[in-house]
């Protein structure tokens, strides 16, 4: 889909393993996920990092919502899938890695804006 197609080569996997409490899991973990910016931790979540927060979150949240139009496509039957080159353009050109264009910052400011709007307590 639209919003997956932009993760092309950023996301890596994590079999579940049970509760994380045990801490020769993050070896394996932190292996599992190399150099990409997100992870499917299969059976129990997303993650994402980056080198600020407005990154993070616009990754986390391209990566949340890929998933819910994923879900969505497959209840409707089977997905056309989108050519590689395809989406390793869709990655080069998202404004979501690239710096030169806020990475995020945009949409991050905008919900920050309106989170102050409904309730500003939480800057306390």
């Amino acid at each position: 889909n639209f919003y997956a197609a932009q993760l092309f080569g950023k996301v890596a996997y994590h079999d579940f393993e049970g509760i994380t409490v045990h801490a020769d899991e993050g070896p394996r973990l932190i292996a599992n996920i190399g150099d990409k910016p997100a992870v499917i931790l299969r059976n129990h979540g997303l993650l994402a990092w980056a080198e600020s927060l407005p990154r993070a979150f616009a990754i986390l949240w391209l990566l949340q919502r890929a998933c819910e139009i994923q879900l969505a496509t497959l209840a409707m039957g089977r997905p056309r899938p989108i050519p590689e080159d395809v989406q390793r353009r869709c990655t080069a050109d998202s404004l979501q890695f690239d710096p030169r264009f806020g990475a995020g910052r945009d949409m991050f400011d905008a919900l920050v804006r309106q989170v102050d709007r409904i309730d500003p307590s939480y800057r306390l």
